[in-house]
């Protein structure tokens, strides 16, 4: 292909890793929990599992400190989707929402599970937690479009003329959904209607 790529932006978790129910069973194993992946009606981890943002913190510092990070498995599909995105002419930039405190996990994780794929990394959270808007990373990487599953940041990116895939998950239930965001059930589908 002549030109610039396109680039598109791809969130990490339940996008491209299968955060959630690596974290569900280590809470399920570590807190004698009974919790499956349709429960977390909550992206609000703390509100899911009930407890406050604190004791979440702490939960989470275990896994982390366990290095379970690294052995989260990719979604569906993932690895594969991107490189076609790639042979399609796109640039996928990789936009977390991950705290920037994780950047070496997030960075081994990459090397592990998409090995020789050039995948840029934008965290939309730094090392002391303030967060700044993906539509805001989008516009500065030139993201005209992102692939993401928390419709906080579909409404943000869409409300900017960003296009969204959002993938489907218990957590972003609506049918009030901006014409320019298109729910997804798989990286098939992503592929399919991504031109």
């Amino acid at each position: 292909m002549t030109g610039t790529k396109r680039v598109i932006a791809i969130d990490i978790d339940e996008v491209t890793a299968d955060f959630i129910s690596y974290f569900i069973y280590f809470h399920n194993l570590m807190y004698k929990t009974k919790m499956t992946k349709n429960e977390v009606l909550n992206y609000s981890l703390y509100k899911a599992f009930e407890t406050d943002k604190d004791e979440m913190s702490i939960r989470f510092a275990e896994f982390s400190a366990l290095h379970l990070l690294e052995r989260i498995a990719p979604v569906e599909g993932a690895v594969e989707g991107i490189k076609a995105l790639i042979k399609k002419g796109y640039q996928p930039k990789l936009v977390t929402a991950r705290p920037k405190v994780i950047e070496k996990e997030t960075k081994n994780w990459l090397k592990i599970h998409f090995r020789g794929i050039d995948l840029p990394l934008y965290f939309s959270r730094d090392k002391n937690d303030h967060s700044i808007k993906k539509s805001i990373i989008c516009a500065d990487i030139g993201a005209k479009i992102l692939i993401d599953d928390h419709l906080d940041n579909a409404y943000d990116c869409a409300s900017e003329g960003i296009t969204v895939f959002l993938m489907d998950a218990p957590w972003n239930k609506t049918e009030d959904l901006p014409a320019n965001v298109i729910r997804v059930k798989s990286w098939l589908e992503i592929l399919k209607k991504i031109k």
